[in-house]
C-alpha cells in the first residue's frame, strides 16, 4: 500500500460509506471543498508522481493535528489553489467514510460559491492543471476513487439548497436562501453594539450538543452516574415540560403547523440557553447551549421557516449572548445519519417530534450542527461521536475515551 497525502493505493476496491463501519477504527479526517463559480466546479489534475497520478479530483488534504474541520479546509483550499477564504463562506454538506479490508478514513466534504471566478494559483508539488466543468460533464474525466459519487450528492444537495420549498404555506412566499457569507457579514455590520465585552459570569463546564436522537441525554446520564466526580449532568427540561412556554410553542408549531412562531421560539429559546448557562454549577455538563440554538436557527433559514430578515436578528442577538459568555472547557459533537436520528426519535414517541420531524428537517439540523460547531473552534477543540452504528453502550464507552482524552491534554 503506497499513501501519499490524503489518497492511498490500494490493492482492493474501497467503499464508500455514509455512516462509519462497525469494526474498523477511522485513521484520520480529510476535508474536500466543491468550488463552484458560474455553475461550475473546479477539478484539480494530480502530478504524475502523486499517487493516482493524473486523475482529476478536488481540492483536497488531511486534517492536521489541533485544527477544527474548518480551518484545515480554509487551509487547503489556498495550499491548492490559492484561494483564501474565511469560514463562514463555506457551506459544509456531508461526511462520508472511505473504507476498504485495510483502512478507512472520515472524508469531509464542503461547498463554496464564488461570485467571480479567481485566479488559480497551482501547487507544483500536488497538481498539473485544473479545469472548471458542468456537473453533468464529470464522465469525462478520469475521476479519482469514489468522487462520481460525492459529486452526485454534492449537486443534489445544492439543487435541493435552491430549489427548497417551505411545508409550511405561510411562509411560501418568503423563503430565504442563505449565503455562506451571511454571518460574517451579520457579524461585521453588528459591529457597533458588540464591544469587546467581557464574559459577564465565570463559569467552568463541559458542552455536550447535537441534533435530536444522536444519543446526547441518555449518554450523559450513564456517564455521570459512572464517573459521579467528573460534574453533573444539567439538561434544561423546560421545552418538554407541559404547560411551560416554550413546550407551548413547540406544540403549536410542530402539532398545529403555526409557522409564525418560529422565530418567537428560537429567541426565546436562545435567552432560556443564557439563563441555563448563568445557573449552572462550575463542572456541570451543560446539554446544548447557545449553539445548538444557533444550529436549528440555521436549519430553519435554509428550510424557509424563517425570513432573512428574521435571521439576522436572531443572529446579531446570538453573538451578543456568545460573547457574554464564558467558553467551555471542552466540547462533545453527537451526530447520526437522518434516517437513523429519524427512526429513535419514532421510537421514543414524543408527539410532536412524530407528527414535525421529517427527513429534510433532521438532515437540516444536523447539518447546521456541523456549521455551528465552528463558532466554538477558536475555543477549544470540539469531539465528534457519531452514533449512527452503536449501540449504547459502544457510545458510553467512546464517550468516556473522549472525555479522558481531554482531561490527560489539558494536565
Amino acid at each position: 500500500m503506497a499513501s501519499t497525502g490524503v489518497y492511498v493505493t490500494l490493492e482492493n476496491q474501497d467503499m464508500l460509506l455514509r455512516s462509519p463501519p462497525k469494526k474498523q477504527k477511522i485513521l484520520f479526517d480529510a476535508v474536500s471543498c466543491v468550488c463552484i463559480s458560474d455553475n461550475e466546479l473546479l477539478l484539480l489534475k494530480r502530478n504524475p508522481q502523486k499517487s493516482f497520478p493524473n486523475l482529476w479530483g478536488l481540492p483536497t488534504g488531511k486534517v492536521e493535528e489541533g485544527e477544527s474541520f474548518g480551518q484545515a479546509v480554509v487551509r487547503e483550499v489556498y495550499e491548492e489553489t490559492g484561494m483564501l477564504f474565511s469560514f463562514e463562506q463555506f457551506e459544509y454538506l456531508e461526511q462520508f467514510y472511505i473504507q476498504n479490508e485495510s483502512m478507512c478514513f472520515r472524508y469531509i466534504l464542503y461547498a463554496i460559491y464564488l461570485n467571480e471566478r479567481p485566479e488559480i494559483t497551482l501547487s507544483a508539488n500536488e497538481h498539473s492543471e485544473f479545469v472548471w466543468i458542468e456537473f453533468n460533464t464529470t464522465k469525462k474525466y478520469r475521476l479519482v476513487p469514489d468522487l462520481e459519487e460525492c459529486l452526485q450528492f454534492a449537486q443534489q444537495m445544492l439543487e435541493r439548497k435552491v430549489s427548497q420549498l417551505s411545508l409550511f404555506p405561510a411562509l411560501e412566499n418568503e423563503v430565504f436562501v442563505s449565503s455562506p457569507k451571511d454571518d460574517a457579514s451579520i457579524r461585521e455590520e453588528s459591529q457597533f453594539f458588540l464591544p469587546n465585552w467581557q464574559p459577564y459570569f465565570e463559569k467552568e463546564y463541559s458542552l455536550v450538543f447535537g441534533p435530536p436522537g444522536a444519543g446526547k441525554s441518555t449518554t450523559l446520564r450513564a456517564f455521570t452516574n459512572l464517573r459521579k466526580e467528573s460534574g453533573q449532568h444539567n439538561e434544561s427540561k423546560i421545552i418538554h415540560s407541559s404547560g411551560s412556554r416554550l413546550n407551548r410553542y413547540i406544540r403549536q408549531l410542530f402539532i398545529e403547523g403555526k409557522s409564525e412562531l418560529f422565530f418567537t421560539f428560537q429567541i426565546d429559546a436562545l435567552s432560556m440557553r443564557l439563563r441555563h448557562l448563568h445557573s449552572a454549577r462550575d463542572g456541570d455538563l451543560i446539554e446544548q447551549g447557545l449553539i445548538s440554538i444557533l444550529a436549528y436557527s440555521k436549519a430553519l433559514q435554509r428550510l424557509g421557516w424563517i425570513s432573512g430578515d428574521q435571521y439576522v436578528t436572531f443572529y446579531q442577538t446570538y453573538a451578543l449572548y456568545e460573547q457574554l459568555s464564558p467558553k467551555p472547557m471542552r466540547a462533545i459533537h453527537f451526530t447520526a445519519q437522518p434516517d437513523e436520528l429519524m427512526q429513535r426519535i419514532r421510537a421514543r414517541n414524543r408527539k410532536h417530534e412524530v407528527i414535525g420531524y421529517g427527513l429534510d428537517y433532521l438532515a437540516e439540523v444536523r447539518r447546521g450542527m456541523y456549521e455551528a460547531s465552528e463558532e466554538l473552534a477558536p475555543y477549544v477543540k470540539v469531539r465528534m461521536i457519531d452514533t449512527t452504528n452503536l449501540s449504547r453502550p459502544a457510545t458510553l464507552k467512546q464517550f468516556v475515551e473522549l472525555w479522558d482524552l481531554d482531561a490527560a491534554s489539558t494536565k
